[in-house]
């Protein structure tokens, strides 16, 4: 099967069909699709066009990629889960108070070398 810009479903193994199926069900079922076009305006410079099939499909696929980008302040609190901004590019809680919680629950969960 000959495949250029589009997903080749077939031609991979089953890690990556599980992969493409979660994503499929994060969508709904319904994924979006893109085009590689070139943008005359800029020299003919190469750009992806996204095709989305609803509102919320475009609103799921900005936060998913807030929330995979290192650059972006957009993270995930390691205790509550909860989506926060972080100030610091090296934080990983959400406030003072998840991160006690967090800090506490491990501390009792060590074993008792005494």
């Amino acid at each position: 099967m000959l495949c250029a810009v589009r997903f080749c479903f077939n031609e991979r193994d089953e890690t990556m069909r599980e992969l493409h199926r979660r994503a499929m069900f994060a969508f709904g079922g319904i994924s979006p699709h893109y085009r590689v076009i070139f943008d005359e305006a800029d020299n003919d410079k190469p750009k992806i066009k996204w095709i989305f099939h609803s509102l919320l499909q475009t609103i799921q696929l900005i936060l998913s990629f807030a929330l995979t980008d290192e650059a972006q302040p957009l993270r995930i609190c390691k205790e509550c889960s909860k989506v926060y901004y972080a100030q610091d590019p090296r934080s990983q809680f959400c406030g003072h108070d998840c991160k006690n919680r967090y800090n506490v629950r491990k501390s009792r969960n060590k074993p008792n070398t005494d």
